[in-house]
């Protein structure tokens, strides 16, 4: 478990509603799309209590592939978008489009005069070969690209073990090891204490920070850059 200090987690299908009620009221809007990360069967629900006013979801975390018909990679777990009837009765659309980028979402929506959903349509867009680059995209990155690549080949760390993860959740790891004591070491570095070496001389993280395992060698700006995103 983490420390959220002073943090309080609320209700999501609480908080969506209180939210929407105050657009509605307050700024006037025309309709609410809700931006969720709480996974398709919880916005599911938050669809199925949502009050008059919010007509879409658009969702994440579960990173659910929705898709009419066969999709030309992975196996839907719905349509798209799925239609769900609100206790409120008004229909509220939930979409997602898988993740890693392979799907882009691709929806048209048609309301009436009141913000009530009239017509809909749309599946989302496979992302394979057959989808053209930006040129213009293209010719700007190209001013970059070499002057980046030189950047991401540079070694910043160097391991001479193979540093495994897949023990982390049940056992000790030595990515674990290696993780842990580098913030000992750090913390050691920042202290001013003449009592002892550090006011920190153990540390615990939580083995799921660790979501692959690392090769021998030397590691390049390019592989810690692709972690931290």
């Amino acid at each position: 478990m983490s420390n959220v200090g002073k943090l309080s987690f609320l209700d999501e299908i609480n908080s969506t509603n209180t939210e929407a009620k105050r657009l509605l009221r307050e700024e006037g809007v025309f309709t609410v799309i809700v931006l969720s990360h709480c996974g398709y069967e919880l916005e599911k629900q938050i669809a199925r209590q949502a009050i008059v006013g919010i007509s879409l979801i658009v969702g994440g975390h579960s990173n659910t592939l929705l898709y009419n018909g066969t999709p030309p990679f992975g196996t839907p777990s719905g349509q798209y978008p799925t239609v769900i009837e609100s206790i409120y009765n008004h229909r509220v659309l939930v979409v997602q489009a898988d993740a890693f980028s392979r799907y882009v979402g691709n929806l048209s929506v048609k309301y009436d005069d009141y913000g009530n959903l009239k017509a809909w349509e749309g599946n989302p867009i496979y992302l394979d070969e057959k989808i053209p680059q930006n040129k213009d995209i293209n010719r700007l990155l190209e001013h970059y690209r070499l002057e980046i690549e030189k950047f991401n080949q540079r070694i910043l760390g160097k391991t001479n073990v193979y540093l495994d993860q897949s023990s982390c959740t049940f056992a000790e790891c030595n990515l674990g090891n290696l993780v842990a004591d580098a913030m000992v070491a750090y913390y050691s570095n920042q202290s001013n204490d003449k009592d002892s070496w550090t006011k920190a001389p153990a540390s615990i993280i939580n083995s799921g920070a660790f979501t692959s395992s690392i090769q021998k060698g030397g590691k390049t700006m390019k592989f810690f850059h692709g972690n931290f995103i």
